[in-house]
């Protein structure tokens, strides 16, 4: 009955004792590959600093079209004539659907072309394997 427990408690610690041994062996033995760190970070730098003033200016567009709408909106319900009126109101919601639409395609047009502009300019740094991060422009596309 001893011998069960001191192999029970022998066995996993010698196991134990292995991959530590095995890992202390295996630190710093990563094969580091030649790759130029800056040009990747410039790249990235280009691509969300473009991303960024492209959602500036989407948000811009859509203020500008809502302040529009409300100004337009309380113009409309100031006309007594119900007929005119109804012609006025639809008119206004018609001409802010077109704004934040023009608004949301200008955007996208400019995120896509950022991670293209970022695809090229990753392209001409030294070293990199585009599969190392694999992302893509999708995840800018919930924006």
């Amino acid at each position: 009955m001893t011998k069960k427990i001191l192999l029970g408690i022998f066995i996993p610690t010698m196991l134990l004792a292995a991959v530590v041994a095995y890992a202390q062996t295996n630190t710093g033995t990563t094969k580091k590959s030649s790759f130029d760190a800056v040009c990747v970070q410039g790249a990235l730098d280009k691509r969300d600093t473009s991303i960024i003033a492209s959602w500036d200016a989407y948000a811009t567009s859509a203020k500008t079209a809502i302040t529009t709408r409300t100004t337009a909106l309380k113009s409309a319900w100031g006309i007594t004539d119900a007929t005119q009126r109804k012609t006025a109101i639809k008119k206004t919601w018609s001409d802010y659907k077109t704004a934040i639409s023009t608004a949301r395609k200008t955007f996208n047009q400019s995120r896509k072309t950022a991670w293209q502009k970022f695809r090229t300019d990753r392209k001409t740094c030294k070293g990199v394997n585009p599969a190392d991060d694999a992302t893509s422009e999708s995840v800018d596309a919930q924006l």
